[in-house]
């Protein structure tokens, strides 16, 4: 017990309201950052009916351009 009494105090020496405070709003501000990442990730699902769309357009479009085969060797 007397060095876990010993171990807390010299954490807590070097601590002080202003330093917890600060913290403390780099905690939240990342959490914040955390949140928004995971919204944009959770969006995709939203955005992926519009993107599904715009793809099969030009996979559709794929079809009507002609194809012309060249020979890698001369004949």
């Amino acid at each position: 017990m007397g060095y876990a009494a010993q171990a807390m105090k010299k954490v807590h020496e070097n601590m002080d309201l202003n330093k917890i405070d600060d913290l403390m709003q780099d905690i939240t501000e990342q959490q914040d950052v955390a949140q928004e990442i995971s919204d944009a990730i959770s969006n995709r699902a939203a955005f992926g009916d519009e993107f599904d769309e715009v793809s099969t357009s030009v996979n559709d479009s794929l079809y009507l351009v002609p194809i012309t085969c060249f020979p890698i060797f001369p004949l």
